[in-house]
Parts: C-alpha cells; sequence; structure tokens
C-alpha cells in the first residue's frame, strides 16, 4: 500500500530529515553490523549525497521506524496471501497502513496550516505522484500478462478493475460485486487496489478535519477528534451487522483508522519521562500488534472493535516514537525493516498479480518455487521502487517536473486498454468455440434462475421485506404443497424443481447468509425469514413435505437434526439435500482451461473433498429415510458430473451453484429416488405416506 509520504533519505519530495536525523542514517549504514548486505543495498539504491541540509521549519524528520512499521504491515498481507495458515491476521496489515497514513497525513497538513503554507495543489500533487505512477505501470503490466493467462470472463473482469483502480475507485467497484455469488478472489489479480481507493478517498478529504479545527486550542482538537472517532467506528460496527462488505471496502466506515493516527499527530496522547514505562508499553504494542496478527482470524467482525487492537498498537508504537528511541524504535529502525518499509508499497502492488498468476497456472508450490518467487517478488518491487516511485517524486527528475502531462496519458493508455477488454468481453476469440461458449458462463450468475428479490434474498437487498410471500409461500389448493428452504443452494434447485416435479406446488424461502436451522445465526434479513418460515409459516401450513439444501458444515449435523425432528411435527415428508459437489476455483474455468492445457484431470485435481465430509458428518445425524446425498448422485470415484444438456453447458455457473440446465439434471436424478417419489406421482405426502 502506497501509505502516505513521509521524507527519507532516499525520497526527494516531501519531509525532509533534519541533518542529525540524515547524520545518523548515515552512520548507521556505514556502520558495520550483522545485517550489513541490507545496508549496503539500502547505500547503492539511496542517492543520500543529494539531499539538503537544512530543513524548511514546516517539515517533519524522517522516522525510520515508521518504515520498520510499513515492513511489518506488508509483510504480513503477504504472508497470509501466499498461504501461512500460521498468520490468519496478516490482512490487519492493511489497518496498520491507515493508521500510519492518517498520522502522516495530519501532521504534514496541520503543520503547513499552523505556517500558513499549505496548498492544496501542492498536497494532491504529491498524493498523485507517490500513488499513481507504480500503480499505472503495474495494472498495465498486469493486463498484459492476463492476456496470455486468462480465460475471457476473468480478463474481462480484470480489465474493469484495472480501469477502477487507476480512477481510484476499484474499493468501490469490488463492493459493488461482492455478494453471494462472487467470484473468488484468487481470479481477482487487482483485488488488493481496494485498499488503496480508500487511502486515495481519505486523501480527497484529509485537509478537512485539519482546517475545521486549527483555530482551536490543543485540547479541544484532541476532544474534537476522539468524538468523531467513536462515531465512526459506531458506525462502522452499525454497518458491519447490515452488510460486511460494504464496511470492509468503503472509505466511511474505516474512517476512525485514519482518525486514531490524526488523533497521535496533534499529541494528545501524554508522553512520560519514565524511561522504564514507554519502554515497556512499547514493548507491550509490538506484542499486541503481532500477536493481533496470529490471533484474530477473518471469521472475526473485521474491521470492528477487534480492528482497535492493531490501530491501538500501531499509534503506541508511533506516538512513543515520537519522544524516546525505546528498544522497539531500534528493532523497527533495522536496515532490513527500513529497506522493506521503503519498498512496501511496489511489494504491496506486485504480491496479489504474482499470486494469482501462479495459482491460475498451477505452478508447484514446492520450497524451491516459493523462494524463486519470494526472490522475483523482491526483484520487481526494487526495480519499481528506484525506477518508477522515485523518479516521480526527486525534485531533480524530468519525471516529476512532467508528472502532469505523463500520468495522464498513462491514465488514457490504461482506460483505453481496458476499455478495449471489455468491449471485446475478455476476447474469447483467442480460444475455440467450445471453449469460448464454456467460459461464457464466468457472467451467468447475472442470469441465473433463482427468484432473487422475490422467494430468494441476497445482501444486495439486506432485508426479509423484500421477500414476497404471496408469491413465495400461499399453498395451492389442488396439488401436493413442498417448501423448499435454505440458503442459494437450495434456492438453486427452484429451476429444475419447477420444471421437473410439475405435479406438485414448490414453495420457496430462501435467503443467503445463514442456514435453514432453529436458531441460526447469520445476517439478520436471513435469519428473520428463516424464523418466520419454519416458525410462523410451517406450523400452520400444513404442507406435504419440506426439503432443505444448504451449503452445510460439519457443525451443523446436531442443529440441524434438531431442526428435522421439530418439522417432522407439522409436515410427513422431510427431506435434507446434502451439500452439493464444490471446486476450488469456478467449474467454466476449469472446464475451459482443461481443454486449453489438454489436462482432463484438472477438474478432478481441483474437486474439493468438503463435500464428501460434511456427508460423513450429518449421514449418520439424520438418518438415510431423511438425507439425500447429492455427492452420490453426482459423482463416481471422485469424479463428478461437469456438463448439463450438452459439452458447452456447464452443470454449474461458479465453485458450487447450478446452472438452470444443471438444476433440471440434478432434479431429474432426484426424480429416480424412492424419497422423490410423491413429486413426481403428486400424491398427497399425508396420504401417501399413510397408505404406504
Amino acid at each position: 500500500m502506497s501509505g502516505a509520504e513521509q521524507k527519507t533519505p532516499a525520497r526527494a519530495p516531501g519531509l525532509s530529515a533534519s541533518p542529525a536525523s540524515l547524520s545518523a542514517w548515515r552512520d548507521r549504514l556505514a556502520a558495520p553490523a550483522r545485517f550489513s548486505p541490507f545496508a549496503d543495498a539500502l547505500r547503492a539504491l539511496s542517492p543520500l549525497g543529494n539531499r539538503p541540509k537544512k530543513s524548511p521549519p514546516h517539515e517533519l524528520s524522517y522516522r525510520p521506524d515508521i518504515d520498520g512499521l510499513r515492513a511489518i504491515a506488508v509483510l504480513g498481507v503477504i504472508l497470509l496471501h501466499a498461504g501461512v495458515e500460521q498468520l490468519p491476521g496478516g490482512f490487519l496489515g492493511v489497518d496498520v497502513f491507515f493508521v500510519i497514513s492518517g498520522y502522516l497525513v495530519h501532521l504534514q497538513i496541520s503543520s503547513r496550516l499552523r505556517e500558513r503554507r499549505f496548498s492544496p495543489p501542492d498536497f494532491y500533487g504529491r498524493r498523485l505522484r507517490r500513488t499513481f505512477p507504480a500503480l499505472y505501470a503495474i495494472s498495465a503490466a498486469t493486463l498484459a500478462a492476463g492476456l496470455f493467462i486468462l480465460m475471457p470472463g476473468d480478463l474481462d473482469a480484470l480489465a474493469r478493475s484495472a480501469a477502477a483502480a487507476a480512477l481510484g475507485v476499484s474499493n468501490i467497484l469490488f463492493a459493488a460485486q461482492t455478494g453471494y455469488f462472487d467470484h473468488d478472489a484468487i481470479t481477482k489479480p487487482l483485488l488488493h487496489t481496494w485498499s488503496l481507493g480508500v487511502e486515495e478517498q481519505f486523501y480527497l478529504i484529509s485537509p478537512l478535519i485539519p482546517f475545521a479545527l486549527r483555530n482551536l486550542s490543543a485540547r479541544a482538537r484532541g476532544i474534537a477528534l476522539i468524538v468523531l472517532l467513536v462515531v465512526d467506528l459506531a458506525f462502522c460496527i452499525f454497518v458491519q451487522s447490515l452488510v460486511p462488505a460494504i464496511t470492509f471496502f468503503m472509505m466511511p466506515p474505516r474512517f476512525w483508522e485514519f482518525l486514531i493516527g490524526a488523533l497521535v499527530a496533534e499529541g494528545f496522547a501524554p508522553k512520560t519521562a519514565n524511561r522504564w514505562i514507554a519502554e515497556a508499553v512499547a514493548v507491550l504494542a509490538l506484542l499486541s500488534l503481532l500477536l493481533s496478527m496470529l490471533w484474530i482470524s477473518g471469521a472475526a467482525a473485521h474491521p470492528g472493535l477487534v480492528t482497535l487492537v492493531p490501530c491501538a498498537a500501531t499509534a503506541a508504537l508511533i506516538h512513543i516514537g515520537t519522544f524516546r528511541k525505546t528498544l522497539v524504535t531500534r528493532l523497527l529502525s533495522a536496515p532490513p525493516l527500513v529497506f522493506c518499509g521503503l519498498i512496501s508499497y511496489s511489494l504491496y502492488l506486485w504480491h496479489w498479480p504474482l499470486i494469482v498468476f501462479a495459482r491460475y497456472l498451477d505452478l508447484p508450490e514446492s520450497p524451491a518455487a516459493v523462494a524463486l518467487g519470494a526472490l522475483l517478488l523482491f526483484f520487481l518491487s526494487v526495480i519499481s521502487w528506484k525506477y518508477i516511485e522515485q523518479p516521480f517524486r526527486d525534485p531533480a527528475s524530468p519525471l516529476r517536473r512532467r508528472a502532469a502531462p505523463i500520468l495522464g496519458s498513462w491514465l488514457v493508455i490504461l482506460l483505453g486498454m481496458s476499455g478495449a477488454l471489455v468491449s471485446a468481453r475478455g476476447l474469447p476469440g483467442r480460444f475455440s468455440p467450445r471453449i469460448a461458449a464454456i467460459t461464457s458462463y464466468y457472467d451467468y450468475a447475472k442470469r441465473r434462475d433463482f427468484r432473487e428479490g422475490t422467494c430468494f434474498i441476497t445482501s444486495g437487498y439486506g432485508s426479509a421485506r423484500y421477500f414476497d410471500r404471496g408469491l413465495c409461500l400461499t399453498p395451492s389448493a389442488s396439488q401436493p404443497n413442498y417448501l423448499l428452504i435454505g440458503d442459494s443452494h437450495a434456492a438453486h434447485l427452484w429451476a429444475g424443481f419447477s420444471r421437473v416435479f410439475r405435479k406438485v406446488h414448490i414453495l420457496q424461502a430462501t435467503a443467503s447468509g445463514c442456514k435453514p436451522l432453529l436458531a441460526t445465526q447469520g445476517l439478520r434479513y436471513c435469519v428473520d425469514l428463516m424464523h418466520e418460515a419454519l416458525v410462523d409459516f410451517l406450523p400452520a401450513a400444513k404442507l406435504d413435505g419440506v426439503i432443505f439444501s444448504a451449503a452445510w458444515d460439519a457443525e451443523d449435523a446436531a442443529p440441524l437434526k434438531a431442526t428435522i425432528d421439530y418439522a417432522r411435527e407439522f409436515a410427513p415428508h422431510v427431506i435434507v439435500l446434502g451439500k452439493i459437489p464444490s471446486y476450488d476455483v469456478a467449474l467454466p474455468a476449469l472446464l475451459g482451461r482443461s481443454l486449453v492445457e489438454h489436462r482432463p484431470d484438472l477438474v478432478y485435481e481441483h474437486t474439493s473433498d468438503y463435500s464428501k465430509q460434511v456427508d460423513s458428518a450429518l449421514a449418520p445425524a439424520i438418518g438415510a429415510e431423511n438425507f439425500v446425498s447429492l455427492v452420490d448422485l453426482l459423482c463416481s470415484n471422485g469424479h463428478c458430473l461437469t456438463y448439463a444438456a450438452s459439452d458447452d453447458v456447464p452443470l454449474q455457473f461458479d465453485d458450487s451453484h447450478l446452472t438452470t440446465e444443471g438444476s433440471i439434471v440434478v432434479a431429474q436424478r432426484l426424480a429416480k429416488l424412492s424419497a422423490f417419489a410423491p413429486l413426481v406421482d403428486g400424491v398427497p405426502a399425508r396420504t401417501g405416506l399413510r397408505d404406504r
């Protein structure tokens, strides 16, 4: 991530270092140390001899410990994305960057305002030169690589995200795309640019608060920032409970993280003259930051209260470093960490496209391959930092003097490339007509037949009030009535059930975000709908049967058994469909790649074993009379049915959800089972079961 710019000996524009700090920096690089290879590299790459000898009074001295914090942040993100399971909270590195940005930007703006030196064109020019040159270059390189690697749908999506990133709004794009049917992150090489969008949108409004507070006392400024912080944190927690994707991707719910940094910049936190207290607080803050990355997982409500831990720890480390050089400050100022922090923006930009392409191509993950990938990442990051980032910030560089026309032309080129790829739908002509037809199902979610917005409610609606009870839960007076209940893995069966089981009336109560269980947990709109269907509707409806289907987990066995026992009190025929076979990436992409790469076993290699594991947990708990395994229905010897209707129509349009044709095939196969005989015959289950 870019972070806010602070003046470093290796950076020409920005905040000048004081002579003392420059001298200390040179002495540290010159001193023999066990990290001398890093110091040598840093000396070779940093033009120290060209730095000004004095800093203007409004400029701020360089702090190597902040670059050390950047190193911890970016390494946490990279290790998490590389698959290091021992670091589940590595994503918190992004929040560390936000606090650092809030501190540096607020400090820069407020100091210039006090001396009446603040210039909006200068401020925004710095931000543009800091953020966009490397972003544009790496986005263009990613697009070029995608031409040779990605399937049409994935290339089309990449082009859209490249255009959004170039305009600083990729977080808005990804927030809009997020949903139950969003494509896997591993197919989105520029997904990580969402955080840059958040920062760029913060930069747009960042001068407003220092400007509004400029005439207040220091105490009043601190109190005002605390009030804003608390209000925005409460807003974040509220939105998190309703639409988590908005909280994650958008700037307003994360604004409080930047405010924490701004609060430190105002000097509102107390300083201690006691060295040992400062040392203890610094150690505690560093441990808190590291342990949060080790203990907090993606399952946490993030951002939210849990995010306060790494943010507060980062703020404490920054604050202590302003008045005392503790052992932790010296540790964070170690040359390896500092150099990693200096190139952290390029590291962040390069790491995710490299990981996505490597996994897309199924490259080996041996230790040697991982080491080679790490070296490639480091090499590309140093090159882009040295030859793209730095020249645009060096006052002596012609790139900096001509930054506006150069970046403008790069933007036009990048938008042109992206627009051409989007208009060409990802260039399916690169492949045979059959492959193009298969991979066209990439965006099938837009035309799925789930009755979304009426009988299937998703996070895009966010409320059970959109559920059409008259359409979805009105029993038939002339046909047996069966309730199809669950999440999207129930909704995708509607198309097949409504066409195959024509002698019965299928009612539908489906929503994404929770399971069809008594006392279920999940998103509020889903919980409300499941409660209405199971507790309010079912006891009074006198149904002939209920069919449960969902993306089950093994731990659902006990609550599902209790729910089934409850449902059988009100409906004589109760069926539970097991978890449908699934894949670690979208099935159409796998089918297309298997043809392109002449790898017929590729789909088999990417078939998840989890559905079978879940079946093993659910079947004994529920009993054979109520449970139907979709794995057994669709798979044989580990190889599952992948096409429906013809060899050009995938059974599923993503990693698990059925196409309309696939739904019909599944219903046709279910119709051959004795458990579904009443649905085929149209015999009322109450009478039919009594006669059997």
